[in-house]
């Protein structure tokens, strides 16, 4: 006990106060990092308290440690920086799968809003973001993707929980208060291993100062953890995609409703991508929303592919002719290359070039790995997916990436524990059910196939896949008049759905008859139908005899598809 006269901090709520920490986070540091606190007998459940010098003393200590830490990692650092690109990549993301976070990895979760009306959650979560994003151009640093922070924040668990799921070492938490015409900001770093809280950050600014305050937070976080930034990305942690704030306020708002990735989020969202154009033509990333929403068009099936790939495609044009090196721009100028153009090596060029940039994105990983399935560079595609779950473990698109990659490959099994993994995630993507629908059938799992076709079925976002699968699977089970009417429901759907000419020809293939499936396939050319790129690959792996016939090779030949 400290001599002569001393303050007397005489319960949780004042030692937490003091320490400007919750009274949770006190005692969990007390029972990991031996936190000063005294009880009257001695006994855990005795009343507490503690003295000031010597929780500065306590203090002192842990930010010595941490620096002394930091030093000793700064060797590490510059041999791996010095090293083969593989083991840089597995440096920078961690091992896909592995329970152990790596040291330098960080989750930015959506802040709390506490602002008087709530009506701010598009700072609350488009500030966070925007620093994640900002902090994933650094290639010391493993940043988990925005769709999984916002998922565990939505839990409500313990930040060792959260650590283990994410394999994160650190966790930013903060929250966001408008009131009165000013803006106030609050920012912290976690330690997911023992709950020790520091690097704390406050702004009470006016309302248009949100990029110093996302500066400043992103600053904090480099500092705090002690990132060593290599050659321009200084420049890049400072860089702004525009000088006004009212401006990125309109991004940001239409960054939350495309984020919701609900049925019509994409139109909820261009309205106000259109009006930071208006007020800033030359708004490069507002073009790369508008490109990204009407590719989440093509996605839900929500218009005909013909009809809004021009329309992404010019505003992909417009945000590279003002950004040539706007990594969403080159992401989405791949994407668009890949399903719309059929320009494979520019696609490439894009997505690699994308990464060059930006190698922490999750979304420019997973869809240059549906990509590389496309090329039959089945090897790599399995890598980059790994990479992109690594990044964004709860993102329920990656997963349905990963289980088609796998069901496409020849790796059935892997499919279906991707397809476990992906039911702890979310049960609602018609992709997901198809894939493990199409790899029990390789399986020769018919019963389970058929189940998992038949959710499908109900599910939004289904363009013919789950009966494709269907009418293959009574036709296994001697049921042709059941296979021949389920082929009769996708020709009715026509009128009313987007069903894919593509799993038209596939029902239709099943069927024997291999005249209308190439008619089919035609128009799927004609119609540009984005279930193309991969056709060659299914049909190899479901239907090899028609993957030979001379008349499917000469569609491939037009598309520049490797046999």
């Amino acid at each position: 006990m400290p001599e002569g006269p001393q303050e007397l901090l005489s319960s949780w709520k004042e030692i937490a106060a003091y320490l400007k920490r919750t009274v949770r986070t006190c005692q969990r540091l007390e029972a990991a990092m031996g936190l000063p606190i005294h009880r009257l007998d001695g006994s855990p459940k005795a009343h507490v308290f503690a003295y000031p010098p010597e929780l500065d003393a306590w203090l002192s200590k842990m930010v010595h440690e941490r620096k002394r830490k930091r030093l000793r990692f700064l060797p590490v650092l510059l041999a791996a920086a010095a090293a083969v690109s593989a083991v840089a990549m597995i440096f920078i993301f961690g091992i896909p799968g592995s329970r152990k976070p790596a040291v330098l990895s960080v989750a930015v979760l959506p802040f709390d809003d506490l602002s008087p009306d709530k009506g701010y959650e598009y700072l609350a979560r488009g500030i966070p973001e925007t620093v994640s994003n900002t902090l994933s151009l650094l290639r010391g640093l493993r940043v988990t993707g925005r769709t999984s922070a916002a998922a565990v924040k939505a839990r409500n668990i313990d930040v060792r929980e959260i650590g283990r799921i994410l394999s994160v070492r650190y966790l930013v938490e903060g929250s966001v208060q408008v009131m009165d015409g000013r803006l106030r900001v609050a920012s912290r770093l976690i330690d997911t291993g023992s709950g020790y809280e520091f690097g704390e950050t406050g702004y009470d600014r006016a309302m248009g100062d949100i990029f110093d305050i996302q500066d400043g937070i992103g600053r904090s976080i480099v500092d705090n953890l002690g990132v060593t930034l290599l050659a321009g990305e200084e420049s890049a942690l400072r860089k702004r995609p525009t000088l006004d704030d009212e401006v990125y306020a309109l991004y940001l708002q239409g960054g939350l409703r495309l984020g919701r990735g609900k049925l019509g989020a994409a139109r909820e969202a261009l309205p106000f991508f259109e009006e930071a154009l208006k007020r800033n033509p030359r708004f490069a990333l507002a073009y790369a929303g508008i490109a990204f929403a009407y590719i989440n068009m093509q996605w839900h099936f929500e218009k005909p592919p013909a009809e809004v790939f021009p329309l992404a495609e010019e505003a992909v044009r417009k945000a590279l002719a003002l950004d040539p090196d706007l990594p969403e721009g080159l992401t989405f100028d791949g994407w668009v290359k890949f399903q719309y153009r059929w320009d494979w090596d520019a696609a490439g060029k894009s997505f690699e070039r994308a990464l060059e940039l930006k190698p922490g994105d999750s979304l420019t990983r997973g869809m240059y790995a549906f990509y590389l399935l496309s090329r039959r560079r089945f090897e790599e595609a399995r890598a980059e997916i790994k990479l992109a779950i690594a990044l964004d473990p709860l993102m329920p698109l990656l997963s349905a990436y990963s289980m088609w990659i796998h069901m496409s490959s020849g790796r059935p099994e892997d499919t279906l524990k991707e397809f476990a993994r992906f039911q702890r995630i979310e049960t609602g993507l018609e992709f997901t059910y198809t894939g493990a629908g199409f790899a029990n059938l390789a399986l020769g799992r018919i019963d389970e196939a058929v189940a998992m076709f038949e959710i499908a079925r109900r599910l939004p976002w289904n363009s013919g896949r789950a009966e494709a699968g269907l009418v293959m699977c009574r036709l296994k089970k001697g049921d042709r008049q059941a296979a021949e009417a389920l082929y009769g429901e996708m020709l009715g759907k026509r009128e009313k759905v987007l069903v894919s000419p593509v799993m038209l020809a596939g029902a239709a293939v099943s069927l024997g008859r291999t005249d209308q499936a190439i008619e089919w396939l035609e128009e799927a050319v004609r119609r540009i139908d984005p279930q193309l790129p991969t056709v060659h690959v299914y049909a190899a792996a479901y239907q090899p005899d028609f993957a030979r016939d001379p008349r499917f090779l000469a569609i491939l030949d037009r598309l520049r598809l490797p046999h």
